[in-house]
C-alpha cells in the first residue's frame, strides 16, 4: 500500500510537471519521458491508485486509514501550493523542503502505532524530523543539479528562490551526518545509523558532483535511501 501510494504521488507530480513544461528539449530525461508517454502513464496512474484504494479498503486498519488521511492532507496542501502558485509562501520555504518533510512523515508516521516501545514517544519525532531533513537535502541537491531544466520551464526551485543556499548544501549534509551518528550512540542505533549512512553518502556525492553526470547524481542521490538494508542484519 505504501509503495503504490508513494509511486502514485510521484507519478502524478511528474505528469503535472510534464503538462506545464514549456521547454521539453531542455528538460530532464524523466520529464521528456513523461511528456512523450503521458497517455500510457495516466492509465498506469489510474490503475495504481485504484489498486491501492482496493488494498486499503480490504486490509488497512482504522488507525492506519486515519493516519493516512492526515498525510493525504499534507500532500493536498503541497499540491494546492503548487497549483495555486502561492509564490509568497514557496519563496519563504523552498518547496523541496516541503516535499522532503511530507515524504518522510508519510513514510514513517503510521509505524508508531506498531513500533517497539524503544522507538516511541520522544525518540520517534526527532528521528522522523531528522529523516525529513535528509529527504529535504536529497530534493535540494537534485534541484541544484537540475536547475537548468527548472529555469527553462519556469519551475520554482531552490536555484530560483534561495540561490544563496546552494553553496551550503554539502555542509548541511555533513552536519546531518554528524548529528545522526552522534545520536546513534545514545538511542535506537539502527535507525540513526541508517540516517547517518544516507546523509553521509549525500555529502560525499555532493562533494564529487562535478565528476559525475546529472543522471548519475540523480540515481545515486535516491539510492542512498537504501541504507536501512545495510543495518537490517544488525537489528
Amino acid at each position: 500500500m505504501l509503495g503504490l501510494g508513494v509511486w502514485t504521488i510521484y507519478l502524478a507530480d511528474r505528469l503535472y510537471d510534464a503538462w506545464r513544461a514549456i521547454d521539453i528539449p531542455n528538460s530532464t530525461a524523466r520529464l521528456r519521458f513523461a511528456k512523450k508517454h503521458s497517455p500510457a502513464l495516466v492509465i498506469l496512474l489510474a490503475a495504481a491508485a485504484s489498486l491501492d484504494l482496493v488494498l486499503i479498503m480490504l486490509f488497512a486498519s482504522q488507525r492506519l486509514i486515519f493516519s493516512g488521511l492526515g498525510i493525504a492532507l499534507l500532500v493536498a496542501i503541497y499540491y494546492l501550493l503548487r497549483l495555486g502558485k502561492s509564490g509568497n509562501f514557496l519563496h519563504r520555504i523552498p518547496r523541496e523542503v516541503l516535499c522532503g518533510m511530507v515524504f518522510a512523515f508519510g513514510s514513517v508516521f503510521t509505524i508508531q502505532s506498531s513500533a517497539d516501545s524503544t522507538f516511541k514517544g520522544a525518540t520517534f519525532y526527532p528521528a522522523t524530523f531528522l529523516f525529513g531533513l535528509v529527504c529535504s537535502a536529497n530534493c535540494l541537491l537534485i534541484s541544484s543539479w537540475e536547475q537548468d531544466s527548472d529555469f527553462a520551464n519556469a519551475d520554482p526551485s531552490i536555484a530560483s528562490t534561495h540561490r544563496y543556499l546552494l553553496p551550503y548544501l554539502s555542509s548541511v549534509t555533513t552536519l546531518l551526518s554528524i548529528v545522526s551518528l552522534s545520536l546513534s550512540f545514545l538511542t535506537c542505533r539502527p535507525v540513526f545509523l541508517a540516517i547517518f549512512l544516507a546523509s553521509f553518502s549525500l555529502s560525499l556525492i555532493s562533494r564529487y558532483e562535478k565528476r559525475l553526470s546529472v543522471t548519475a547524481l540523480r540515481v545515486l542521490a535516491d539510492a542512498v535511501f537504501l541504507s536501512p538494508l545495510l543495518v537490517l542484519p544488525f537489528v
